[in-house]
């Protein structure tokens, strides 16, 4: 921890410790970033990818399931921005569509804030179907 907090100051900005970073490395929420001042939750959207690198965005809320016709998983505003969702998943883990997730895809699942920072998976969404997706190559 000593090490991480030297680094954190030693570059000049201790939010790294306790804030989001998106694939841009702007820090979520950070008041001094036009981009992501209003943007406080980090949110990755698309965890099935192996890798989290390339799917960190920093949204307004964490998207929750609506359950109706169009977006059945709400579209936060984000940095980078959320155009669509090209897979949504139910709160009881079934997707509701059901072609292969691709690395590139953006996938809508209902999520929960922790810790006031992070948007994780809603416990409830680890069904059958969540567990067993895989991705196209």
């Amino acid at each position: 921890m000593g090490y991480l907090t030297y680094a954190a100051y030693y570059n000049h900005d201790p939010q790294v410790l306790f804030r989001g970073v998106n694939t841009a490395q702007f820090i979520c929420g950070d008041k001094n970033n036009a981009a992501t001042k209003d943007l406080p939750y980090l949110y990755f959207t698309n965890p099935f990818t192996g890798t989290l690198q390339g799917t960190k965005t920093c949204v307004a809320f964490c998207p929750v399931w609506t359950g109706t016709a169009g977006s059945e998983v709400s579209l936060p505003t984000g940095n980078p921005a959320i155009a669509s969702w090209a897979h949504q998943f139910k709160e009881d883990g079934t997707m509701v569509t059901t072609v292969t997730i691709n690395a590139a895809d953006k996938v809508g699942y209902p999520s929960i804030a922790t810790l006031g920072r992070v948007c994780i998976p809603d416990p409830d969404l680890f069904g059958t179907e969540a567990s067993g997706t895989k991705i196209g190559s």
